[in-house]
């Protein structure tokens, strides 16, 4: 009877948490219901039948009946298994940090088309190329925006006035942006930031792509990274580390909550050698 009333729902799992002996619970993103918790039942036995469908890197389809509890998931779909390196931390890692600030930003069933997309197009992108500073920066500025909030970088937030490099400027994340020398003085929490901090925003938040070839390009065959190219990209521009420190500081403010898996991203990948 129940299976009258399933639902079906597209998207990734974003967490995996042991329930009983053998069951778990998943945290899943979908386009139906944004997230939502499913019980898998039996999914740790060795001989479900879901063990290997239910992967924290692939693109599922899930048919679901209801239960008292959670949801259960009685099928499986798989539309897309990502081909990360298991070995390379430096892909996992990054997944896990978008994973994580997903978790950490959004409420249960609500529903954001945006955020879906975007999940979608930077793991289509980190499985053919190489991990770096601008997916990080393009990802974080992306989810702000998707979740009502955005960085007004090019005029003071404050005056109204453009962006001038010729000027000392600042940056407010109270406010939620730049703020200019002028108004600085009657802006209690502001940081001096260097300009190329602020042009690095900027780039982002103008509706432009992240760097490298576009997501599907043929011209940029996929390669293997060196084992410190996050390190060695944050040493070589440091204003990108800057940048990625400022949004993880203003996810922060909008959460109250600190990312585990950016502390482990700055103390493995871009922390100085």
């Amino acid at each position: 009877m129940y299976f009258m009333h399933y639902k079906s729902y597209t998207g990734i799992i974003l967490k995996h948490q042991p329930h009983r002996e053998a069951d778990e619970v998943i945290t899943f993103w979908s386009f139906e219901e944004g997230k939502a918790r499913f019980l898998v039942r039996g999914v740790r036995k060795s001989a479900s039948k879901l063990r290997g469908a239910v992967s924290p890197l692939s693109w599922l389809h899930l048919y679901v009946i209801p239960s008292e509890y959670l949801p259960v998931v009685y099928n499986v779909k798989v539309i897309k298994t990502y081909r990360f390196p298991r070995s390379d931390l430096r892909h996992l890692a990054m997944v896990f940090n978008f994973f994580e600030m997903v978790l950490r930003s959004t409420a249960d069933r609500q529903p954001n088309h945006k955020i879906s997309l975007l999940l979608r197009k930077v793991l289509d992108y980190l499985e053919q190329a190489r991990e770096d500073m601008d997916l990080l920066i393009y990802f974080q500025l992306r989810l702000f925006e998707s979740l009502g909030y955005s960085l007004q970088m090019q005029s003071c937030v404050s005056c109204q006035n453009p962006f001038d490099r010729r000027k000392s400027n600042f940056l407010s994340l109270h406010a939620g942006g730049l703020i200019c020398f002028d108004c600085s003085r009657m802006i209690a929490d502001v940081q001096n930031v260097e300009n190329e901090v602020i042009e690095c925003l900027l780039k982002h938040t103008r509706n432009q792509p992240f760097s490298g070839a576009a997501v599907g390009d043929p011209s940029r065959p996929a390669s293997t990274p060196k084992r410190d190219e996050l390190r060695r990209q944050a040493e070589a521009d440091p204003a990108k580390k800057k940048t990625n420190q400022i949004l993880s500081d203003f996810f922060f403010l909008l959460t109250e909550r600190r990312l585990n898996s950016q502390k482990f991203l700055q103390e493995n990948f871009l922390a100085e050698a």
